[in-house]
């Protein structure tokens, strides 16, 4: 598990220490050494704000992984329906089995505009400056071959790229959130989802459910315990099933609309902004008319039985 001291849930731990017996002043000093953490980032000469540490035990001490263990103590006995838990040496392995997708489309097959209007469908795509990923096919005269027109040029050590994330639903879009560098669990909690996903949940009403996809950043503890705390329900989603997951035609839509722009993005800078404006520009009907096509993905799904699809 990556990193797996800095996504414990201290109020978890604390109740499992409580559970165990540790109550009084022993308590009362385990929850000071927990509490009240603040850290800086160092590179060269600058040094960042100070930041509160609000996950994870404390790295450099035996106290450390003795309270990751009690965190974790009892894993085995969970109760997977369709998984298993494999435990060995200082190291454990989940894993899960079953039809899906397929069991996906059947659940949502039925669903009508009712049920799919109170969804938020989320998701993060990255926007390259130039297509320096692949070759272009070109036409030309004899002897154009390296003559400006016929020729286009790119840096092949990775062109510049933007990281973006958005949500859509039938009736509305929340702003296009540009990821700076990295996507972790916590730049996802502070930037989308205290940000954007928790007032659109306030916005859409109690039946609000967010769809979000199984990427890392999403399903931590960390992430997990803010959506719990904030009521905040979660769509179950198939794993690697992007057929089924309409925002998909929506970056493709907006990928379109900047390359259609009379003069393309020069540099990131550029780029970011004709990202947000082309996403602001994308008319709500299209959006509405891509999301009305789940009943047919679902369908198309279980026809394939589980495959690929058209879509």
């Amino acid at each position: 598990m990556a990193k797996a001291f800095d996504t414990v849930s201290i109020p978890h731990l604390l109740s499992k220490l409580k559970t165990l017996g540790i109550r009084g002043l022993p308590l009362k000093l385990l929850t000071n050494y927990l509490s009240n953490r603040k850290h800086r980032v160092k590179v060269e000469n600058h040094v960042s704000d100070e930041c509160e540490v609000k996950f994870g035990v404390p790295q450099g001490s035996i106290l450390g992984p003795t309270l990751f263990l009690i965190y974790i103590n009892g894993l085995c006995q969970l109760n997977l329906q369709q998984g298993k838990i494999f435990t060995f040496a200082d190291d454990t392995a989940l894993f899960f089995s079953g039809d899906n997708w397929n069991e996906f489309a059947q659940n949502h097959a039925n669903w009508q505009l009712r049920h799919w209007r109170p969804v938020l469908l989320t998701d993060e795509s990255r926007f390259r400056l130039t297509r320096c990923d692949g070759g272009l096919r070109v036409y030309r005269r004899p002897g154009e071959r390296y003559s400006a027109v016929a020729v286009q040029e790119y840096d092949k050590f990775g062109c510049g790229s933007v990281m973006v994330w958005g949500g859509v639903s039938l009736d509305e879009r929340t702003d296009l959130v540009v990821i700076p560098g990295r996507l972790c669990a916590q730049t996802y909690i502070e930037n989308v989802l205290e940000d954007h996903v928790w007032p659109a949940a306030y916005g859409m009403g109690p039946d609000f459910l967010l769809m979000q996809d199984n990427a890392r950043p999403h399903t931590t503890a960390i992430t997990s315990d803010y959506l719990r705390q904030q009521e905040i329900r979660v769509m179950e989603w198939p794993s690697m099933s992007p057929d089924l997951n309409p925002i998909e035609h929506i970056w493709d839509l907006l990928d379109r609309r900047i390359r259609k722009r009379p003069i393309a993005p020069q540099a990131l800078q550029q780029l970011t902004e004709a990202l947000i404006e082309e996403w602001e520009r994308i008319p709500q009907e299209d959006i509405r008319r891509i999301i009305r096509s789940m009943p047919r993905r679902c369908q198309a799904v279980i026809r394939a039985h589980g495959g690929h699809t058209r879509y």
